[in-house]
């Protein structure tokens, strides 16, 4: 049996971080559904108030475990007139769901935004997580829709509590997973600074600091949950873009590890980060036009998968931009076609058809003959 892997932890400063990221790429039409692990009491909720205070967006506060189907799906009813069966809403979704008059038209709510919180999801049955596939991934359930405002958020303890549902692959790569490290010297650091806020008496703060093991009680290891799908990875792909994007505060390396690793987990994200590094390493492009026959190759004996990652890089990079903007340029096809004709044979046969198939005029030159007449030898 394969051993459960041990999950990535976060302080929950981070964590807030990595929310606010979420909900911006969701604003821009990524629809991320952060959802939150951690022991009881650690402070999962307090946070997601926070953050609804900070942004001035209104909380709706779902608990799912004392819920049925039917109170965030709706009751199924028949219409005798149209012979279909219709839902009839459920009041507890009427914040977050579209609403619409008499005759139709959509009633936008007067509000700045609002964060929709499906607490204690690992607490609910089988039967209301899957009500909430639909929320999580499309934003819509039965035929309804969620309002534009709305950001789906999700929290439950896991691992470290008993009576818990574990959640479906289904349901878990339709989130963004993060698990929450009570234990650490940060952690503790973290909570002071609320504590501060909140104006406990300083004893009180000093304490946890003092007594950490007792403040903090033992270690939950989280077992991930996430898993590295098309669709998860396409996440952590653009992720990593926006964060680099954004900068400051969304560009630290604890921010970027705790999206990633909780969209694809440790083992994809360590790899996806390493790879998208390699790219530094391109090339120059505009040396590679000027002299393709003379411009340095990566050399695969002296740095191994990484020289090989750098070429599949260049590879399409270099596609890429001989096809520009919807129209070729010639001058840059010939010379990227005399430059992979240099590589080694397998990234070199990845470049031609790749080139071909994009559509460049790659076949009527010799570059391009000779490795063609090389394959039927």
């Amino acid at each position: 049996m394969k051993k459960p892997t041990k999950a990535y932890t976060s302080s929950l400063d981070v964590i807030r971080l990595a929310i606010l990221i979420c909900f911006e790429m969701t604003k821009q039409g990524i629809p991320l559904v952060p959802i939150v692990w951690g022991r009881v009491g650690c402070g999962k909720s307090q946070m997601f108030k926070q953050i609804s205070q900070y942004l001035g967006y209104e909380l709706v506060d779902l608990r799912t475990s004392d819920k049925d189907p039917t109170d965030i799906g709706g009751l199924p009813c028949p219409d005798i007139g149209e012979g279909e069966v219709k839902y009839l809403q459920s009041s507890l979704m009427e914040r977050v769901l579209k609403q619409y008059d008499k005759d139709g038209n959509y009633i936008p709510k007067k509000r700045k935004g609002c964060i929709f919180l499906m607490d204690e999801k690992d607490r609910s049955t089988t039967e209301v997580q899957n009500s909430t596939l639909q929320l999580d991934l499309d934003r819509c359930i039965n035929g309804r829709e969620l309002d534009p405002d709305v950001y789906v958020c999700g929290a439950g303890n896991a691992d470290s509590d008993m009576g818990t549902t574990p959640l479906s692959s289904a349901a878990a790569t339709r989130l963004i997973h993060f698990f929450v490290d009570t234990t650490s010297s940060k952690a503790v650091e973290g909570w002071q600074v609320w504590a501060t806020q909140a104006g406990l008496p300083d004893w009180a703060i000093a304490f946890a600091e003092v007594r950490k093991e007792i403040f903090c009680g033992e270690e939950v290891e989280y077992t991930e949950v996430t898993e590295c799908t098309p669709r998860t990875f396409e996440w952590a792909v653009r992720i990593q873009e926006k964060c680099e994007e954004i900068g400051k505060h969304a560009a630290r390396k604890d921010v970027v590890k705790a999206l990633v690793y909780g969209a694809i987990g440790q083992t994809a994200g360590q790899e996806s980060i390493a790879f998208r590094k390699l790219r530094k390493n391109v090339p120059d492009i505009e040396a590679i036009i000027a002299d393709p026959e003379g411009t340095a190759v990566p050399s695969i004996d002296a740095n191994g998968k990484d020289a090989l990652g750098i070429l599949y890089i260049t590879k399409q990079f270099l596609i890429e931009r001989a096809w520009n903007d919807g129209s070729e340029d010639r001058e840059a096809t010939r010379a990227f076609t005399t430059y992979a004709s240099r590589w080694p044979e397998e990234i070199k046969s990845a470049f031609m058809r790749g080139a071909a198939k994009r559509g460049l005029t790659v076949a009527g030159l010799k570059e391009y003959k000779d490795w063609d007449a090389s394959k039927a030898a």
